[in-house]
C-alpha cells in the first residue's frame, strides 16, 4: 500500500503538472495568433461645416464690486440691521453706534448757535440806534453851539460899547464883527464825505477862530482893569465905573467859556461817528461767530449721523463683521483704519474673474472691447490692424471683421459643477495686464460679464469653467483628431485605395477644438472616406502608423 500509494501520488501531480503546462502553452498560442490575427478597420467620413476654436481656463464667479464699509464714527454697536445674503437698497441702514454722545453734542452746539444768534441781533439793534442817533447828537450838539455863539456876540457887543464909553467913542461906530469868516479855512474832521461833517466843519472853524480873537479881546480887558485905565485918556474923566466894565467883562468872558465847551461837545458828537463803526464791527464779529457756532453744530449733527451705516449703493449683503454690544474704531481717525462692519456687493453685474494662460492670453485679448485693448488703440491709430504675434495669426481685413464680431457677440461659454446641465454664456470685458507667477506658470487675470439670462441662478464664489471662442471658421473641410497621422514628418489622413490597402495623403492642418481638425487641401472633399484605424500590418517589426 506504501508503494502504490507513492505510485498514485506521483501521476496525480504529474498530471496537474501537464495541465497547467497545457494552459500555458495554448495562452501563449493565443496571444501569438491574436497579434498576428488583422483588426478590423474603422472609418470616419470627412464633413464641411464651421469650427469654433476655444481656450479653455477656470475662475470664480464675482461681483461688479466689492466694497468694506467702515463707519466714520467710534463707540459700541447699538444694533444690526442685516444678515449676509440680504439684498439692500441704497440708503438702506445697516449697522446703528450709540448715538448719546453725539446727540449731546449737538444739543450743546443748537445752544450756542441760539446764544450767537441772539448776540448778532444784539449787535445789530446797537448798531442801528448808534447810526440813528449819531446826526441827532451832532446836529443837537451845533444848534446849542450856534446859539452860544450869539450870545456870546451879544456880550462881546456889550463889552465893545463899555469900552468905547471908556475911550470917549461914540458906541453907534462899535462894530459887531469878531472875524471875517470868509478868510477862516473849514476844518478837516472825519468822515470827510459825510455832509453833515462838512457843514460841521465849517462851523467849527468860525466858532474857534471866533473863540481865538474873543480871547485876545479878553486880555485887553484884563489888562484895562488891572491897570484901572478906566480914565478917558489925557483926562480925569471917568466915563463907566469898574463894576460895569468888570460886569461887561466877566459876561463875555463867561460866554466864551460856554462857546469853548460847546465846541468840544460838537467834537465829542462827531466822534461818536467812530463809535457807529465799532458797532458795525461788533456786527461783523458777531455774525463770524454765529457762522462758526454754525459750522460747529453742522460738525455735530455730522458726527450724529455718522453713527448710522448706510448703504451707498444697491447690493448684496456678502459679510457682517460685527454684532451688537461690540465696541469698533473709527474708519477714518484711527491708524489702523478702523474696524471693518459689512462687505456690500454689486451684483448688478456678474463677473467670472478667470486665470489664462500666458500661451493663450494673445487670442484672449483680441476679444476683450476695442476700446479696453490698448494694442488695437494703439495698431489703429497707426492705421494698421493687428501685428502678428507668437500666440495669435495675422488679422487680415478678412477675418479683422469675424474679429469684430466675435468681439460683439457673447463668445465665452461657462460652466459650474453645482448647475452641470446649465450653460451659461459672456463676454470678455477686460483683460488686465499685470501677470500672476505661481510656481513658473504665468497667467492673466481676465473678466468675463455674465449676459446668460439664468445669470442669477450663479452664487459669488462659485468654481467655473471657462471656453473662450477665439476664432470662428465657418464652411471648412473637418476631420475628427483620430483620424490625422503622421508619416515621414507629415500630417496626413489615410483613406481607401484600388485594392483596398490605406493610401497616405499628406494634408495641411488648421485650427482645433480637440475634436476636430480643420483640412487645408483640395486633395480631399466633403463626404470622403479616411481611416481613424489602420489594419494591423503582419510583417514582423511594423504597426500601424
Amino acid at each position: 500500500m506504501g508503494k502504490l500509494g507513492k505510485t498514485i501520488k506521483y501521476v496525480v501531480t504529474g498530471l496537474i503538472s501537464l495541465f497547467f503546462l497545457i494552459l500555458i502553452v495554448s495562452w501563449y498560442q493565443g496571444v501569438k495568433n491574436s497579434k498576428l490575427s488583422s483588426e478590423k478597420p474603422e472609418f470616419t467620413t470627412i464633413t464641411r461645416g464651421d469650427l469654433d476654436v476655444p481656450i479653455s481656463a477656470t475662475g470664480s464667479i464675482e461681483p461688479a464690486s466689492k466694497a468694506e464699509l467702515k463707519c466714520k464714527a467710534s463707540g459700541m454697536v447699538q444694533k444690526v440691521y442685516v444678515d449676509p445674503g440680504d439684498m439692500v437698497r441704497k440708503g438702506d441702514l445697516l449697522v446703528e453706534l450709540d448715538p448719546v454722545d453725539e446727540q449731546r453734542s449737538v444739543d450743546n452746539a443748537s445752544t450756542e448757535v441760539a446764544r450767537m444768534q441772539a448776540s448778532l441781533d444784539l449787535a445789530k439793534l446797537e448798531a442801528e440806534k448808534m447810526q440813528n442817533d449819531w446826526p441827532q447828537q451832532v446836529l443837537t450838539a451845533l444848534s446849542s453851539l450856534e446859539a452860544l455863539r450869539a450870545t456870546l456876540q451879544g456880550a462881546v457887543l456889550t463889552f465893545k460899547r463899555q469900552d468905547a464909553i471908556r475911550q470917549g467913542v461914540r458906541p453907534q461906530d462899535v462894530t459887531l464883527d469878531v472875524v471875517d469868516s470868509s478868510k477862516v479855512t473849514p476844518l478837516n474832521l472825519e468822515p470827510k464825505d459825510h455832509p453833515l461833517i462838512q457843514k460841521v466843519n465849517i462851523v467849527l472853524a468860525d466858532a474857534e477862530a471866533e473863540a481865538v480873537e474873543v480871547a485876545k479881546l479878553i486880555d485887553y480887558g484884563k489888562k484895562v482893569i488891572n491897570e484901572n485905565k478906566l480914565k478917558k485918556p489925557g483926562t480925569e474923566e471917568i466915563r463907566i465905573s469898574m463894576l460895569e466894565y468888570q460886569e461887561g467883562l466877566i459876561s463875555f468872558w463867561q460866554a466864551h467859556s460856554k462857546v469853548l465847551a460847546s465846541i468840544s461837545d460838537v467834537r465829542n458828537a462827531v466822534n461818536m461817528y467812530y463809535l457807529v463803526e465799532q458797532t458795525k464791527t461788533k456786527v461783523k464779529l458777531s455774525e463770524e461767530a454765529l457762522r462758526q457756532a454754525k459750522v460747529a453744530l453742522d460738525q455735530a449733527q455730522q458726527r450724529l449721523q455718522d453713527t448710522k451705516l448706510y448703504a451707498p449703493q444697491d447690493g448684496l449683503v456678502h459679510q457682517v463683521f460685527v454684532q451688537q454690544g461690540q465696541i469698533i474704531s473709527s474708519g477714518i481717525t484711527t491708524v489702523t483704519g478702523g474696524t471693518p462692519l459689512v462687505v456690500l456687493a454689486d451684483v448688478s453685474k456678474l463677473y467670472v474673474e478667470a486665470d489664462v494662460d500666458e500661451a493663450d492670453i494673445g487670442r484672449v485679448r483680441d476679444l476683450a472691447p476695442l476700446d479696453r485693448s490698448a494694442h488695437l488703440v494703439l495698431a489703429a491709430m497707426n492705421g494698421l490692424k493687428k501685428e502678428p504675434t507668437a500666440t495669435a495669426p495675422t488679422l487680415t481685413e478678412e477675418n479683422y471683421e469675424e474679429m469684430e464680431l466675435l468681439r460683439s457677440s457673447n463668445n465665452v461659454d461657462i460652466t459650474v459643477e453645482a448647475f452641470r446641465e446649465d450653460k451659461f454664456s459672456g463676454k470678455v470685458d477686460r483683460v488686465y495686464p499685470n501677470p500672476k507667477n505661481v510656481n513658473n506658470i504665468v497667467t492673466y487675470n481676465v473678466r468675463i460679464l455674465l449676459t446668460s439670462d439664468n445669470r442669477t441662478k450663479l452664487m459669488l464664489g462659485m468654481h467655473a469653467n471657462v471656453q473662450f471662442t477665439s476664432r470662428k471658421l465657418t464652411n471648412v473641410l473637418l476631420a475628427p483628431i483620430e483620424a490625422i497621422k503622421s508619416k515621414n514628418e507629415e500630417h496626413g489622413v489615410y483613406i481607401e485605395n484600388q485594392d483596398g490597402t490605406p493610401l497616405f495623403v499628406p494634408v495641411k492642418v488648421g485650427l482645433t477644438n480637440s475634436e476636430v481638425i480643420e483640412l487645408k487641401t483640395d486633395k480631399l472633399k466633403e463626404g470622403d472616406k479616411v481611416y481613424t484605424k489602420l489594419p494591423v500590418i503582419r510583417e514582423e517589426g511594423q504597426s500601424n502608423d
